[in-house]
């Protein structure tokens, strides 16, 4: 037997691009499994265009952590952010991106959980969240996020539960993952935003024999109260592509001039990979094919009209991706296929639907 110990290093979201509003911008995502050596997950994640956006987020993980003879997990998140979002009714703000008026804030704070093992395979976490936030907005500001000028904070608890049965992380044949998020903001811990967020996300992978596999995949999201923008519902991260003018946001930070976030989410979708190559030794260990898609619903309340920001609610990808031993890698077709279908002229009766997208 003959064996190779993977890197605990390894990349994750690896981002260059460029929209209407943004300089080429980019953003990188390193993980290491067993930080300093002693077993303890960390990463970090950064994002900047040059300018008036930036974004950085450290996570620590413990997987044992020892209180009183018992054996918790525990996790610790920080964050800076600085970000800008359309002061704009719509997106283009009349056609002239260059006049957009911008809501500038920063957020600055972080997330503490501890929990336990329910299971083998499950962790249900309670965690406090704590968050500066300032916001200054240019003149001219006529329709903003939820976003109150000024300095506020946020304090909320949160509660989330995450169990995970899938037999492999790059292309499980079998299988499951739920993961479940409950935050509540109140102005008992101090917090000026009163509000509660759920969250609910699950996928099941499915054998199809030869290797093949399929996956269908779901998410089901409500905010009730005076959440911010940030912790509502933004439907490109849900989407393979962009979404008209929004492209997907890295590390919750908007590069976009679309600022519509929602309170009510519904995702739904499915995945069929086909195994290319398997070559243990190599640097390209294993890779697949997959052809998917998704459609994503979003409304500004629940049971109200959908937040219609592109010609098609469907979604399509076409990807082959790599796991090696620094992380896995893919390149998809959705956007390509996102400018095709844009090009299909649609007309939806009494809904303002702006087509350009982010290139």
């Amino acid at each position: 037997v003959h064996v190779v110990e993977r890197s605990p290093w390894s990349v994750g979201d690896v981002m260059l691009a460029q929209t209407q509003v943004a300089r080429p911008y980019g953003g990188l995502t390193l993980a290491d499994a067993s930080a300093l050596g002693l077993g303890r997950g960390a990463a970090i994640a950064a994002a900047t265009d040059g300018g008036d956006r930036d974004v950085v987020r450290a996570t620590l993980y413990e997987p044992d952590l020892r209180i009183g003879g018992a054996s918790l997990v525990g996790g610790l998140q920080l964050l800076w952010l600085r970000g800008l979002e359309s002061g704009c009714a719509t997106p283009s703000c009349g056609g002239l991106y260059s006049t957009i008026p911008w809501v500038r804030y920063r957020r600055t704070g972080g997330e503490l959980d501890v929990g336990g093992r329910t299971s083998a395979f499950g962790r249900l976490l309670l965690g406090y969240r704590l968050e500066s936030v300032r916001v200054r907005s240019d003149p001219g500001v006529t329709a903003r996020p939820a976003l109150p000028e000024g300095s506020s904070l946020l304090s909320a608890l949160v509660l989330s539960f995450d169990r995970d049965t899938r037999t492999d992380a790059f292309l499980p044949r079998h299988g499951s993952r739920l993961l479940a998020r409950l935050d509540v903001g109140t102005a008992a811990l101090g917090s000026a935003y009163e509000y509660s967020r759920y969250l609910v996300e699950g996928e099941q992978w499915i054998p199809l024999g030869d290797g093949h596999a399929l996956r269908l995949d779901g998410a089901l999201g409500l905010v009730q109260g005076g959440a911010p923008a940030f912790d509502r519902f933004y439907a490109a991260d849900w989407s393979y592509f962009s979404v008209g003018v929004a492209a997907p946001r890295f590390a919750e930070l908007n590069f976009s001039p679309d600022s519509r976030y929602d309170a009510f989410l519904a995702v739904a979708g499915g995945e069929y990979s086909v195994p290319l190559w398997t070559r243990p030794a190599a640097f390209f260990r294993r890779g697949f094919v997959a052809f998917g898609i998704r459609t994503v619903y979003t409304s500004p309340t629940p049971g109200g009209a959908r937040s219609l920001v592109s010609q098609v609610p469907v979604s399509f990808d076409l990807a082959v991706r790599a796991d090696t031993r620094i992380g896995v890698f893919g390149i998809g077709l959705g956007y390509l296929i996102d400018q095709v279908l844009k090009a299909v002229p649609l007309r939806v009766p009494g809904v303002d639907v702006e087509t350009r997208s982010a290139p």
